[in-house]
């Protein structure tokens, strides 16, 4: 299976999923934000998004985001 996540998307999941499952957890948010995020977080640590799968949407190395910085060419 092909990664379709940049390493920005990846980090800003990790950091979404971690502060939804903490909110969940501490009664702040409802039982959908633990969900929410543990769907963030694991579609983190496997680099893939099955709703850009589904829609068409190309990340990864090849997103729009990763283009934007020619520093992140190289990587």
């Amino acid at each position: 299976m092909k990664p379709n996540l940049s390493q920005a998307e990846r980090v800003f999941r990790i950091l979404a999923g971690s502060i939804m499952l903490s909110l969940s957890l501490t009664g702040l948010l409802g039982a959908w934000s633990f969900y929410f995020g543990l769907a963030l977080l694991l579609s983190a640590s496997v680099s893939r998004c099955l709703f850009y799968a589904a829609v068409g949407i190309k990340g990864g190395k090849h997103s729009a985001l990763s283009q934007a910085h020619p520093s992140s060419a190289g990587r």
